[in-house]
């Protein structure tokens, strides 16, 4: 393929006008509650935000407070950090309308109300204290990650670590995508404020955040992720394991329950694994390539207190379900409230265990029976509405996968290459590996035996001016990759790139 370094008037002016569309979007007053978000970079508030290819079905299947009797309810530990105030969450509880075919429970059982001590948070996320923070001795001050599980084990990972300072969350085992849309943040995230001193003195002490390493960290046995974005931004974090959905799969987690601004939140992805992405994206939010070809998504609807369940299937995502959290959940950095998962091909339950609050609904064969899990933290200009908005810091704890299929994950190095020519490195692969990375450009690559097309994963659509998904076979003993760039249509001569390559293999 030959390749191309001309930047032609046509392409520029296409470019011009897509970033001058983006920033007027953004930069535009909020819609009417009427207004319908475009799928090219329409910035609108959360009032008709699911766009054109969002469907909801006829029937919402949600439940309160019944407990599926599948497995008992979790716990969680509370870690002692300061507690935040925020807009009180909604009062309204998630209705109690059957789950699947099953009647629900009309009396909630519920864990007594808590109360916590609050502070007031800092203005826009920029005030910076110096808590000192002393390890009490009874944790090592350095995490190390857990290994991947043996098929059909539990993938259990903690964070039982006391750092003196922010430790740079990066295993070499998890596949860590950064992603911010601006081409400026690239290789530099946009700069920012993450929860915890730099001595890990617990919030609202802050420290500095200026590279994509420094975005994820380990402090107060939590992981942390911090991201803002003015544009569009995401981490996603994929542990090395799969959930086995042959009967029901369990996937729990830990998150910390402040909310920032309603244009920061977390979400949950389980897709299979040939067609997984390393980016998937709702398709009404105005970056990426859309949604999988077939997935699960649980998200929280725009950092409110609200929960969605959705299935994607042929790129279509339906909400099946939704959850609201309790009023009184406190809004809180102290700590994490657990959350957990309950998937088989036909159905699913979530919910709040230790609330004993719950969402059921089922659906037709998923048609996969191991799914690859992501855990992502989305930023879309958090600090637009104005106020007191500012980008989160989301703590994580106690992931469980179970029970498991094998995913082995390595890390390839550096995490971007931008020029023709450029070459990322690897451990020798094992045989039906597979590298894994987003890239934008039309993009060829040689791991020893030649130059071949890399072919994106199956898209929604394709915008050529945003990073794709890539999921290529590599022969086996390979231990690099080296990468050429060319025009991918209109798309000519502007900065190209791969980001976050991986090796992957299932067992």
């Amino acid at each position: 393929m030959r390749k191309s370094v001309a930047v032609t008037i046509k392409a520029g002016v296409a470019l011009s006008l897509l970033i001058g569309f983006d920033k007027v979007a953004l930069d535009s007053p909020a819609p009417s509650s009427s207004a319908v978000i475009q799928r090219r970079g329409d910035d609108s508030t959360r009032s008709g935000r699911r766009g054109r290819r969002r469907t909801v079905a006829t029937t919402v299947a949600t439940t309160v407070g019944t407990t599926p009797t599948s497995s008992p309810a979790s716990t969680a530990t509370t870690i002692d950090h300061t507690t935040h105030p925020s807009a009180p969450a909604s009062s309204n509880p998630a209705s109690s309308s059957p789950a699947s075919s099953s009647p629900a429970s009309s009396a909630p059982v519920t864990a007594p109300a808590t109360t916590a001590a609050t502070t007031a948070p800092p203005a826009g996320g920029t005030t910076t204290t110096a808590h000192a923070h002393v390890p009490t001795g009874n944790f090592p001050t350095v995490w190390s990650p857990s290994a991947g599980p043996r098929n059909g084990e539990a993938f259990v990972e903690n964070f039982d670590a006391d750092p003196l300072s922010p430790q740079a969350f990066k295993p070499d085992n998890w596949d860590i995508q950064y992603h911010s849309r601006d081409i400026g943040t690239w290789e530099t995230p946009e700069a920012t404020k993450g929860h915890n001193s730099d001595t890990c003195g617990s919030a609202p002490a802050h420290h500095a955040i200026t590279s994509w390493a420094a975005s994820t960290y380990v402090c107060l046995h939590h992981l942390m992720t911090a991201v803002e974005a003015g544009g569009y931004g995401v981490i996603y974090m994929t542990p090395p394991a799969m959930v086995d959905l042959s009967s029901e799969g369990t996937i729990s987690w830990g998150n910390s329950t402040l909310l920032t601004s309603n244009r920061d939140w977390e979400d949950v992805w389980i897709s299979p694994y040939a067609t997984n992405l390393s980016l998937p994206l709702a398709d009404y939010l105005p970056d990426l390539q859309g949604d999988p070809q077939t997935a699960v998504q649980v998200t929280r609807d725009f950092g409110t207190s609200k929960w969605l369940v959705n299935v994607v299937r042929n790129h279509v995502s339906t909400t099946i379900a939704s959850l609201t959290e309790p009023a009184d959940l406190p809004r809180t950095q102290a700590g994490t409230t657990a959350y957990e998962i309950r998937l088989s091909r036909t159905g699913i339950t979530f919910g709040l265990p230790e609330r004993n609050l719950w969402t059921s609904a089922s659906f037709a064969d998923l048609g996969f029976s191991a799914g690859v899990v992501q855990f992502g933290h989305h930023s879309y200009n958090p600090r637009k509405d104005g106020g007191s908005n500012y980008a989160n810091s989301w703590s994580w704890d106690s992931f469980k996968i179970s029970p498991t299929k094998p995913l082995a994950i390595t890390t390839a190095t550096p995490r971007i290459v931008q020029q023709s020519g450029g070459t990322v490195t690897f451990p020798a692969a094992p045989a039906n590996a597979r590298l894994r990375f987003s890239g934008i450009c039309s993009i060829e690559m040689n791991t020893g035996g030649g130059w071949q097309k890399a072919t994106a994963q199956p898209e929604e659509r394709h915008q050529p001016e945003h990073f794709s998904s890539y999921f290529v076979p590599i022969p086996k003993g390979a231990t690099q990759a080296t990468f050429r760039f060319a025009a991918d249509g209109w798309y000519s001569g502007f900065p190209c790139a791969v980001k976050d390559a991986h090796v992957w293999t299932a067992g």
